[in-house]
């Protein structure tokens, strides 16, 4: 019963369905989507392009959501994150 709005406030930490596997499964499937493109058109700038956005994703978004969730969270999103890999 949280928002996956980025805007909006977390209520809880998810850690069933996809979110036991990656922390940031959003962000994972659009970087694998990118990536899949790149294979399919066998683009060299699709991977460029793919690498810059989990960098620029990771740096924008990533981190920034994780020092939230820990300050909000406390253990239990400590424990969560040690638990669960950031992307793959």
């Amino acid at each position: 019963r949280t928002s996956i709005e980025p805007g909006r406030p977390a209520v809880t930490i998810v850690a069933s369905g996809p979110f036991r596997i990656a922390r940031n499964t959003m962000f994972l499937y659009l970087v694998l989507l990118m990536l899949g493109l790149s294979v399919a058109f066998l683009s060299i700038w699709f991977l460029i392009a793919t690498i810059i956005l989990m960098v620029t994703l990771d740096w924008s978004a990533v981190v920034p959501e994780e020092v939230y969730l820990e300050a909000k969270f406390g253990d239990v999103y400590r424990t969560y994150q040690s638990s669960v890999r950031r992307w793959f």
